[in-house]
């Protein structure tokens, strides 16, 4: 790290898929791209993804870890969904001075700022948020078993479903269906490949889901069309009536086309990435924390 630079924060925005870790200077950041930091599906794995990250920007920028470990931290992550979470990252990580919440609060910040708006997040997983007269509400984020509506793992599930319903003959068979039951060469095989398969696992099958959409497979259409529907109904139950909606995450502007008129009309880039959004919060926690 340059003499010139001051370090102000460390500032993390961790997924389902993975996690970057950024030293933040008065002149820029520093930031490193580790594994998966869902602290509700794998804490020790998430805690590991922190900590080597920690170690890569110690060596990166010639600095102790423990001056990292002594610098105001804000976490951003996935799973962070009890306070017992929490307070178990917290006594097993190194920082001294830290806020831990969901990854959501970073991506709602860079997707608008501190300005009204809604966001749909798809990627492995998914959540919603909505920011009005500066306060914020969310739902969603509770997981593949019971929820990540148009997540990727989602849209993985579907297509499994729906090349099952084709081999029993509930609906046609399509490309998408056809070359799912070659890769897997039996039902059996899908259904034991999706009860034990993670959730990123699921959600790399969104990318075949996604090619064949793009040549009007009708099984693909299908499930585009039906993650777009619960976009829909989500962001409308959470009170979104007009005004700015960013679909981020990997999945996400994918949706736009199948969306209901009203709504693919009212959506806007994202200002930032979620990570800049961490940054944002970081820096607002170290000048709170008196950094």
């Amino acid at each position: 790290m340059s003499n010139a630079s001051t370090l102000t924060a460390i500032a993390v925005d961790g997924g389902g898929t993975r996690c970057r870790i950024a030293a933040v200077t008065d002149n820029g950041c520093e930031v490193v791209i580790k594994g998966a930091a869902n602290a509700f599906t794998d804490l020790d794995g998430t805690v590991h993804t922190l900590t080597s990250g920690l170690a890569e920007l110690s060596d990166r920028l010639s600095v102790p870890v423990n001056v990292l470990a002594d610098t105001p931290a804000y976490l951003g992550l996935a799973g962070v969904i009890d306070p017992s979470i929490v307070q178990a990252l917290q006594k097993a990580l190194p920082f001294t001075t830290v806020k831990i919440e969901l990854d959501r609060h970073a991506a709602l910040r860079a997707a608008h700022g501190t300005a009204d708006g809604v966001i749909a997040h798809c990627g492995t997983g998914s959540f919603f948020g909505v920011q009005r007269d500066g306060r914020q509400r969310f739902a969603g984020g509770w997981g593949g078993v019971l929820d990540d509506i148009a997540s990727a793992r989602w849209m993985g599930c579907r297509a499994l479903s729906l090349t099952l319903y084709a081999k029993d003959g509930l609906v046609n068979k399509s490309g998408l269906t056809d070359s799912l039951m070659d890769l897997y060469k039996s039902p059996v095989a899908i259904v034991e490949f999706a009860s034990n398969a993670g959730a990123g696992e699921l959600g790399q099958l969104a990318q075949k889901v996604s090619e064949y959409s793009a040549h009007k497979d009708k099984i693909a259409v299908q499930i585009f069309t039906e993650g777009a529907g619960l976009i829909a109904e989500t962001v409308k139950a959470l009170g979104w009536q007009s005004g700015p909606v960013c679909l981020t995450g990997g999945l996400g502007s994918e949706y736009i086309p199948y969306l209901p008129e009203a709504l693919r009309s009212s959506v806007v880039a994202a200002a930032g990435e979620p990570l800049d959004g961490a940054i944002e919060l970081a820096r607002e926690f170290s000048l709170a924390a008196g950094r």
